[in-house]
């Protein structure tokens, strides 16, 4: 809440207070470590096998609705994703609906590549809004009767409750890049200028630029309740009460019973288990041995590498080379089996297509005029030119080379190696990230499935409320998954987590810590004097917060089954990589050049200047270096041969898989 409120508090000080505030990074960073240690104090006492499993699949599910929300804007603020947060918040409780929120703007984060520094406060404002919403559903349920009789009333209340967030959502986000916003002097934040004119700015900043954005946000939310909330209540309610999940009563006490049973009779030995983590198991063959996959880091500094490339520049020649390289990649992985981005082909087809009609005839500038709707057409009256469509193609190929990235990263690294990337203090939360990150594809293919399933019946989509008899199916579809792989879980060894509540001396070093950081920003910005004693206070910050999160992980009962080794491919696949990365970002190769309007920042800045198609089009340059640079990503290529999907076996029958999610 303090780093929330740091534009007003550091406008009631002095002048010098401004550095607080005007550079996003560090209140991010502190946002950030904030929910980290939100993170660390939930899953200790929430997450049990069908918490996370029902988690993950709600996560999933909003996921993708967030996905199509980025394909297909809607008007203004609106997004599908607000409704379930609070319907599931309101029936789980604060907590599932805390990480509901959370969880939902990463996952769909990651996958529409909308990472930045809004990032950490979109999180945290929905998991206020998830938390809230459960707190209202424990005071309804004392006020209110029960069952059918009081459905009504609380579908009304939900649907005024969702539009009042929509509202409170885009108040709390802005205050992330209002500090550095320029506008109008009545509207702009200025360091020392007191705390009600700072508010009095700030309420004529939104009013003018965001108010109306959000209105359309909070109408969407409270039409979307009205329309499924009384049947999502019904399907929600009943599968807690099959599942006891938080709050279940008896059963849910039963359940954490068998689930501690099962770990308490779990063979023990987890220091040999990990002394032994490189020996492959007997009857694995020679075979096995070579074709081990890559480390999962190097994996990750692989994508990582690929995207600062897309996010740095427009040049639609390096992003089909990019394409190119993603394309080699993934028929390097699979050999000749069919790779998981083939599906979404036509899709990411469609995308650049539709980006770049949406672009040329809504936006009107441009020299090379192709033609002339009529100027009475709302949006699109007015000249259509060469320009407008070609930025427009060019935005819809940034979307599909993202897309192909991380499809083939996915088919690389599979869900239960990206657990083993999370920090131990962070298990169980990762354990939930994977589960929606694997079953997001599922959630995809179960809505084709129920498509073709109503349409058998007669069932047309024609406009939007043809979608709403999807929702019921696709919903209660994906909580009977959530439970099938809740046994799964259980099964092997996945055990409750109810009853580990982190120490105080854990929860007073996370909380001592942030209060650390943030106090030596403050001594930095307000008191020159003590200036001196900031970079003790930041030392100390970051002591005990990786004091705490090391002490949090120490107490997960967590085993890895094989260790991940490193050898001569991991180390040219990471020199590769760097090797991109380096060309692009390094102080004297990349960034220095950045004054000939850089656009992929390449050594000597030849031809590497941001393309832009206007004021008048013109062909793309192209550095050789770039290409060469480039071809790093190919390394994961070269360096794995191909072969049958890594963590597959010969067998007398053929190839066989070993080991899942």
């Amino acid at each position: 809440l303090l780093t929330f409120a740091a534009p007003f508090l550091a406008a009631a000080g002095p002048d010098r207070a401004g550095a607080l505030v005007t550079s996003p990074l560090l209140l991010t960073l502190l946002i950030a470590l904030s929910g980290a240690a939100l993170l660390v104090e939930l899953q200790g006492e929430a997450l049990n096998a069908r918490t996370v499993a029902l988690l993950g699949i709600l996560v999933a599910t909003n996921a993708a609705l967030r996905f199509l929300e980025v394909s297909f804007p809607g008007p203004g603020g609106f997004s599908p994703i607000f409704a379930l947060v609070i319907l599931s918040g309101f029936t789980f409780g604060p907590r599932f609906g805390f990480l509901m929120g959370v969880f939902t703007l990463l996952a769909s984060a990651l996958i529409t590549a909308g990472i930045g520094p809004w990032l950490p406060y979109q999180m945290l404002t929905t998991g206020w809004m998830g938390m809230s919403a459960g707190l209202l559903g424990r005071w309804l349920r004392t006020v209110l009767p029960s069952g059918s009789r009081g459905q009504p009333r609380r579908v009304v209340i939900l649907a005024l409750f969702g539009f009042v967030w929509g509202m409170l959502y885009g108040l709390i986000t802005n205050l992330w890049f209002w500090p550095a916003a320029v506008g109008p002097a009545g509207q702009r934040w200025q360091p020392g200028m007191g705390l009600l004119t700072t508010l009095e700015h700030y309420a004529l900043f939104y009013l003018t630029t965001s108010a109306w954005w959000d209105l359309f946000r909070g109408l969407g939310n409270a039409l979307l309740i009205g329309l499924v909330g009384a049947p999502t209540l019904r399907a929600l309610e009943r599968f807690r009460r099959r599942g006891g999940v938080q709050g279940g009563g008896d059963e849910a006490t039963r359940q954490r019973g068998r689930e501690k049973a099962m770990r308490d009779e779990a063979p023990r030995g987890g220091r040999r288990a990990r002394q032994r983590g490189d020996e492959a198991p007997r009857g694995w063959g020679e075979a096995e041995q070579v074709r081990r996959p890559l480390h999962p880091l190097v994996w990750v500094v692989w994508l990582g590498s690929a995207l600062v490339v897309v996010s740095t520049t427009r040049n639609p020649l390096y992003l089909v080379e990019l394409l190119l390289v993603a394309l080699v990649v993934s028929f390097g992985i699979e050999g000749d089996a069919p790779a998981p981005w083939r599906p979404g082909l036509r899709f990411g087809l469609f995308l650049v297509g539709f980006s770049t009609l949406f672009n040329g005839l809504s936006s009107h500038f441009g020299r090379t005029v192709l033609l002339s709707l009529p100027s009475g057409l709302p949006l699109v009256g007015g000249p259509v030119t060469l320009e407008a469509l070609v930025y427009g193609a060019i935005n819809g190929l940034v979307l599909l080379t993202m897309l192909f990235l991380f499809a083939v990263f996915n088919q690389a690294l599979p869900a239960h190696q990206m657990v083993r990337l999370v920090p131990r203090a962070f298990h169980e939360a990762g354990v939930v990230l994977s589960v929606a990150m694997t079953y997001v594809p599922a959630t995809r293919r179960s809505l084709q499935q129920i498509r073709e399933a109503q349409a058998v019946r007669g069932h047309q989509v024609r406009s939007w409320r043809d979608w709403l008899p999807l929702w019921m199916p696709l919903l209660v579809s994906g909580l009977e998954r959530a439970f099938q792989l809740a046994e799964a879980m259980v099964a092997r060894g996945f055990g409750a987590t109810a009853d580990r509540a982190l120490p105080l001396g854990v929860r007073a070093g996370l909380a001592g810590g942030l209060l650390a950081l943030l106090t030596g920003e403050i001594v930095a910005a307000f008191y020159p004097s003590l200036r001196g004693a900031a970079p003790l206070l930041l030392a100390v910050g970051v002591a005990l917060l990786g004091l705490s999160l090391w002490r949090a992980g120490r107490r997960v009962p967590y085993t890895p089954y094989r260790s991940s080794g490193w050898g001569w491919r991991e180390g040219v696949t990471l020199a590769g990589a760097l090797l991109t990365l380096a060309v692009v970002v390094w102080p004297g190769l990349g960034i220095a050049c950045a004054g000939e309007q850089g656009g992929l920042l390449l050594v000597g800045c030849r031809g590497a200047r941001l393309y832009n198609p206007y004021p008048r089009f013109a062909p793309p340059p192209f550095d050789p270096l770039a290409g060469l640079a480039l071809l790093g990503l190919l390394v994961p290529t070269l360096a794995s041969p191909r072969s049958p999907r890594a963590g597959a076996v010969e067998s007398a029958e053929g190839t066989e898989p070993i080991g899942g999610p």
